[in-house]
């Protein structure tokens, strides 16, 4: 199967170090997560993915936030939700949000070691979500059973 390129980019981070495709080269999947701060829907994810972050103690490294936001309302944003995946700021160009056009935000791409894109996703609807999920789990060689907390009011769909 011919699978679509993620494209190239150096995007920086808060602390402005410049960030490229490079590092997916260091792991067999990472999820690349579009997000602006003030989507009701981004944040419900990456909620979601913090607890299930923490819950089972996974590496970071396996995530790459990609805010549409700029730098102080990023570092905002990161701070007030106790984020702490590596992070980069697509703003105020949206060069690499413009590369891969996509409709909504959160927009979610599972990215392989040869910057292949695997899966995609936006908004939120619970089984693509989960599936999305479960191949970044299984790439990277680990099993996660249970996605969400027990008994967590999870909606099945979340516009972005």
């Amino acid at each position: 199967m011919n699978r679509r390129a993620f494209p190239e980019f150096q995007l920086p981070t808060l602390e402005n170090r410049a960030v490229t495709q490079a590092g997916f080269q260091q792991r067999p999947a990472t999820l690349c997560l579009f997000f602006k701060g003030s989507c009701a829907t981004s944040q419900l994810v990456l909620n979601l993915l913090r607890q299930l972050w923490e819950r089972q103690g996974l590496p970071e490294e396996w995530v790459l936030l990609i805010s549409q936001d700029n730098v102080p309302e990023t570092r905002t944003f990161v701070q007030q939700h106790g984020l702490s995946f590596p992070l980069v700021v697509d703003y105020p160009d949206y060069r690499l949000s413009r590369a891969l056009d996509f409709q909504t935000v959160p927009a979610m791409y599972l990215v392989d070691r040869q910057s292949r894109i695997l899966n995609h996703t936006e908004g939120f609807v619970k089984p693509e979500y989960e599936i999305l999920l479960q191949r970044l789990f299984a790439e990277n060689g680990v099993q996660i059973v249970e996605l969400f907390e027990s008994g967590a009011n999870v909606p099945l769909l979340k516009p972005g």
